[in-house]
């Protein structure tokens, strides 16, 4: 329906002839010129104003509806008369003395003659439309003040600020709502008795379930104190006069806004105001909130990542140290730096007691000897029990005095930390650090050692495998039994997390973490490897690795072994070049046994090379089929060149300390040779220019001749 009222002709012709204006919604009425009388009113007129149309008829309008004009009336009239309408906004009272804003339409009626006879009025109610929009106007305005930060500090500063303004309390508080908990965010009060932040309490009272469970504003007055329990009653504030405020995201309470004063109720516009704040108020804190929630997950992930990170470091410095004595004491190194303790020790657990392996004290006190025993303490019982670290004050049972009255060290430890160590839920040892000052380990100090701990337990039974297989060469049978079930194990174990850190199981691994993540695994081969040439040595001692001789191609074999070898060497910078023969050259071989001695070999020349390493693999046919590995690294004294052939032999660990190995590679390659009828030999070496190691074995037409076992 048209507005206009110079259309509304058009319209009325088709109306009743009685009241013709009723077709039109808005409120419509007619007045003289001459008299300013009413002479029509419409019935969406009388619903507007509540004045029926026979109380209105022969009224002035103006006087009627108390109309307030932005200008003078009888201007807005003359204008009326001179362009034949006007349009603006006015301000009427209904019969009820409601004020009403209305967009309002005038238009000149004439007679037959075309002479002005009066105005034909046309209104429409804004009062809700400019409400809704004066309140959209004040979010807009709460929302810029409250989102112009993330910080909830900020954000919940700012809000009790413009609450208590537009409510004119003397106390607010905002509450966080967790499951049937309420716990304060932030408080303020004129007299400065406000709740401290994080104060916790049950939502028990009445009126605050009531807000929450209706979700809607609930007045209240004083607080009954029998509500309240754990001490809160001596902490709320006695007020007379209070609003509980429901802060609601969706369908769902998030959090309270509670406004109080002590003397006169809070009027209606007090509470819309509030109300309105609070609306806006839920969004804002919302986001508050999940940012503070992002940037703690953020700061616990980078805390994460830089536990996750030492423990790499860990393990690729531990990785490189085979020796059962060393590695403990650099773990304990580690560990003690780790925490700012000042003493610790590594134990195992034998028949309910703690056998020493190392003790370290920072301080030069008395410590004890590897093996000596000591009973069982109380954290080391909950540690090992629970799988997880235990802190305790000092015990004198568990700091290692000497026998009899304790020793003026022992007396000063003040707080242990006790951390199992643990593999696949066995516990293969015990680690504790202490500190003498009084000073409690920090959760970051606990989570660090913690993480540290779970790499360094693998590592040290690994060790401690290797110690006893090298203890154990009289039995090699055993030797081989064990290492198979027992020290594959905890390597395995290595390897799959290591598998998952680089494939992102554990979370995509940040870039900086790829160069140590390399390392990391280059380690553990090398810990593969050393693992595999103990068992290998072992079993060949023991006759176990009888060769199969097949008639094999040594330029498919070289080339094998040195694209193996290309991506060791493409990490160390290291260049490993293939020289074939012109044509096949052929030769009896076991594949696994010929690939393991040219690996061997090829890893050694890297190893005892200075970088850029360059290694040179090349095959020689006549009647001896052979294999060259040619480096150009520090080479091998005359005195020493039979018995870098025996076992446990290394060349040089002085020199190249980093370098793994147990010295088995060589005396293992040359068992293996001989066991298929070659040999390993050096062929040539100068000190500071290199070496050159031959691989010979047997041309096809050798294959009924007997091979040497040794």
């Amino acid at each position: 329906m048209t507005t206009d009222p110079e259309e509304f002709s058009q319209e009325i012709h088709h109306a009743s002839p009685e009241r013709p204006l009723d077709v039109i919604y808005d409120a419509v009425f007619r007045f003289e010129l001459g008299t300013g009388q009413i002479t029509e009113w419409n019935a969406g007129a009388e619903e507007l104003y509540g004045w029926r149309r026979q109380d209105a008829l022969g009224r002035q309008p103006h006087e009627l509806l108390k109309t307030m004009h932005d200008r003078p009336r009888d201007d807005i009239v003359a204008e009326v008369i001179e362009r034949g309408r006007w349009s603006g906004t006015l301000v009427q009272t209904t019969r009820s003395g409601d004020r009403l804003i209305v967009d309002a339409r005038w238009a000149l009626t004439r007679d037959a003659d075309g002479s002005p006879t009066g105005v034909l009025e046309v209104n429409r109610d804004q009062t809700r439309l400019r409400a809704a929009l004066a309140d959209l106007e004040f979010a807009n305005q709460v929302m810029s003040q409250l989102n112009s930060s993330l910080e909830p500090a900020e954000v919940l500063d700012r809000l009790l600020t413009i609450v208590v303004a537009a409510s004119q309390a003397t106390h607010a508080t905002a509450a966080r709502v967790e499951g049937e908990d309420a716990i304060v965010e932030a408080s303020f009060d004129v007299d400065g008795e406000k709740l401290p932040t994080g104060m916790r309490w049950r939502l028990s009272l009445p009126d605050v379930l009531r807000a929450v469970r209706s979700p809607r504003t609930v007045a209240s007055g004083r607080i009954d104190p029998r509500r309240l329990a754990d001490g809160t009653e001596e902490r709320i504030p006695d007020l007379g006069y209070r609003l509980t405020v429901p802060l609601v995201m969706g369908e769902r309470v998030i959090g309270l806004l509670s406004v109080g004063r002590s003397s006169l109720p809070f009027t209606p516009e007090q509470q819309k105001a509030v109300e309105r704040i609070a609306a806006s108020a839920a969004m804002a804190l919302h986001n508050a909130w999940l940012y503070r929630e992002s940037v703690e997950q953020r700061e616990a992930a980078r805390r994460n990542q830089e536990r996750l990170g030492l423990a790499i470091q860990v393990a690729g410095d531990l990785a490189t140290e085979p020796d059962l004595e060393h590695l403990t004491k650099k773990l304990l190194d580690r560990a003690i730096d780790l925490t700012g303790a000042d003493r610790g020790s590594i134990s195992r657990i034998q028949a309910g007691e703690i056998v020493v392996e190392h003790c370290i004290d920072r301080l030069g006190d008395w410590i004890p000897a590897p093996g000596d025993r000591f009973p069982m303490f109380r954290a080391a019982q909950d540690a090992i029990r629970g799988r997880r670290p235990v802190e305790s004050d000092a015990e004198p049972t568990w700091s290692f005095a000497r026998p009899g009255p304790l020793t003026e060290g022992a007396t000063r430890l003040r707080h242990l930390l006790a951390v199992p160590l643990v593999v696949t839920d066995e516990v293969v040892g015990l680690l504790n650090v202490v500190k003498r000052r009084d000073e409690r380990f920090t959760q970051e100090q606990v989570d660090s050692l913690q993480q540290v701990a779970a790499v360094a337990a693998l590592l040290l039974r690994s060790a401690r495998l290797l110690d006893d297989a090298r203890r154990a060469e009289a039995a090699k049978s055993e030797f081989i039994n064990l290492a198979g079930h027992e020290l594959r194990t905890p390597l395995t174990v290595l390897k799959g997390y290591m598998s998952m850190l680089v494939e992102g199981g554990l979370g995509s691994p940040p870039e900086t973490w790829q160069e140590p993540l390399a390392i990391l695994g280059q380690k553990l081969g090398d810990l593969d490897r050393l693992i595999e040439s103990v068992i290998a040595a072992a079993r060949a001692d023991s006759l176990q690795l009888l060769p199969s001789k097949l008639e094999l191609d040594l330029n498919a074999q070289a080339s094998a072994a040195a694209e193996r070898a290309r991506a060791r060497a493409k990490i160390d910078g290291a260049i490993v070049v293939f020289q074939p023969a012109n044509s096949p050259v052929l030769a009896l071989a076991d594949p696994e046994h010929l690939a393991r001695i040219l690996d061997t070999l090829i890893n050694n020349s890297l190893d005892y090379s200075q970088p850029p390493a360059s290694v040179t693999v090349e095959v020689h046919a006549g009647s001896q089929p052979a294999i060259l590995v040619r480096d150009r690294g520090v080479g091998i004294p005359e005195a020493a060149r039979e018995a870098v052939f025996e076992r446990f032999v290394r060349l040089m660990p002085e020199a190249f300390p980093a370098k793994t190995g147990t010295g088995l590679g060589l005396y293992l390659s040359r068992r293996l040779a001989r066991s298929m009828g070659g040999d390993v030999e050096i062929q040539e070496s100068e000190v500071g220019k290199g070496t050159v190691m031959r691989v010979r074995l047997s041309p096809p037409e050798a294959a009924g001749e007997p091979a040497d076992a040794g």
